[in-house]
């Protein structure tokens, strides 16, 4: 098939060029979901103006279906939702480690926001969480450079 995405090639006298066919044929062939920009496999740090940790790193991880990571003084992990723009995560679950007051007032205005969430806007290196009304929430920077 040497030379099929060649769109120099001879073209029919209508309908789309070679090489576009068969892109619009495999792209088709994927299901939506292998389509759709996705979050898993990311790890993500708060931008520093965003800082709720109070001496402890946050951070978020997303798999496959399931978020991970840590609020300053707890783990957590729970399910999300991604389809490119819409995100929903949660419901989160923590461990109970006991922390300053502190931080752990931090911590749960971390994990609001995670929640709070209805919308996120990602680069390589940066992930924005929206509200419903699309303000920012937090900025986020990329922690796994992979």
């Amino acid at each position: 098939m040497k030379g099929a995405c060649n769109d120099t090639l001879a073209r029919p006298a209508s309908g789309p060029a070679p090489c576009a066919r068969l892109v619009a044929a495999l792209t088709s062939a994927l299901p939506a979901d292998d389509r759709a920009p996705s979050l898993a496999g990311s790890e993500w740090g708060l931008a520093l103006e965003h800082d709720v940790s109070q001496g402890g790193e946050a951070f978020v991880q997303f798999r496959k279906d399931r978020v991970m990571g840590h609020g300053g003084c707890n783990s957590f992990s729970g399910s999300y939702t991604f389809d490119g723009t819409r995100l929903a995560i949660g419901p989160l679950v923590t461990t109970r480690k006991a922390c300053a007051l502190a931080n752990m007032s931090a911590e749960r205005a971390f994990l609001g926001l995670l929640q709070g969430a209805a919308t996120a806007t990602a680069t390589h290196t940066a992930l924005v969480l929206k509200d419903s009304s699309g303000a920012p929430l937090a900025t986020f920077r990329r922690r796994d450079w992979d």
